[in-house]
């Protein structure tokens, strides 16, 4: 792991942050939550120096598995301002919509549920700490990494007219600091823009279970033309409750298409993506009040037209929480 990835992840724990409404109590206008545990995580990917060796003897095949065991220590919060849940301000760490938004996620934003319409929320994001190669295609020689910037915002309205349904639009700019591979290839240039659309709906099974498919559609415009390419996704998301014991699995596919020719293969890149997720939340245990063990566990499998753009990841973390 990089230097600025580790510098990234101890600053989360010196953030207040103020999050989305999960873990709140109606009747305090500031709830804060603190998450202490690690995250032991692997990843093959020959375009993410977090995930593949420095040094290329050829291009003819995926990159190896590297490892990475990281300790967290996150406070995370949520302020309701005026009423108890219509307006709350949050500065978090949340999950990203867009795919290549990156690994650290920092958002500002506010949310404001109409009852009968719906939750709307606004949201301001950026991760100023990931890192790409400058040139992924380069051997017989190390590869250096440059710093890439990214940022946006998404508008999302949830629960529309409590028909469980939600819609969520985002715009992310992508930028690279020092993109060699652009000055070599034009057509493979990484700087752009990212549009997204998500639809979902959650509807309840019983009073302990309840499913939700997920589909999104990506556009990725970016300055290379073989670098620009379209993609969705579609999944579902379940989540099962007994006593204070909650399960969330996610199972999703996605495929991207590039919109051109890559030169360096004389071939279109199309990916086809598989993974899974799951959650445990167990609230108490062992009889200690305002605590929770969360258990989080990960897999995905990238399958590329070109070898050299297989990806590979997994990931478990285990977190104590305390509420108060």
């Amino acid at each position: 792991m990089t230097f600025k990835r580790c510098a990234a992840t101890a600053l989360t724990t010196l953030v207040f942050t103020l999050p989305s409404t999960s873990f709140a109590d109606k009747e305090k206008p500031v709830s804060i939550r603190l998450d202490t545990g690690f995250i032991f995580s692997g990843s093959a990917d020959n375009l993410n120096p977090d995930g593949s060796n420095k040094y290329l003897a050829d291009l003819d095949s995926s990159a190896d598995m590297e490892y990475t065991f990281l300790p967290i220590i996150l406070p995370t919060a949520q302020w309701d301002v005026g009423q108890p849940g219509e307006v709350v301000l949050f500065f978090n760490g949340k999950r990203r919509i867009i795919d290549s938004a990156g690994g650290l996620i920092i958002n500002i934003g506010a949310s404001y549920t109409a009852a009968g319409t719906a939750a709307f929320e606004l949201n301001l994001f950026s991760s100023f700490f990931d890192e790409v190669w400058e040139n992924p295609y380069l051997t017989g020689e190390p590869r250096s990494s440059s710093d890439t910037t990214k940022y946006g915002l998404s508008l999302a309205a949830k629960d529309l007219f409590d028909s469980g349904f939600g819609l969520t639009i985002a715009y992310m700019d992508d930028d690279v600091e020092d993109d060699l591979l652009a000055e070599e290839l034009p057509q493979l240039a990484r700087d752009g823009s990212v549009y997204a659309l998500k639809a979902e709906y959650s509807h309840a099974l019983s009073s302990s279970l309840s499913l939700g498919p997920q589909l999104t559609v990506i556009k990725g415009d970016y300055d290379g033309e073989s670098s620009s390419y379209s993609m969705y996704t579609a999944g579902i998301q379940g989540t099962y409750r007994h006593g204070r014991l909650s399960i969330t699995p996610e199972i999703y596919y996605g495929n991207r298409e590039f919109d051109q020719t890559n030169p360096v293969f004389d071939r279109t890149r199309e990916e086809d993506i598989y993974g899974l997720k799951a959650m445990l939340f167990y609230r108490a245990p062992f009889g200690l009040q305002d605590w929770s063990l969360v258990t989080l566990l990960g897999y995905e499998k990238g399958e590329s037209s070109i070898a050299f753009h297989d990806t590979e990841a997994t990931s478990f973390g285990m977190f104590l929480s305390y509420s108060f």
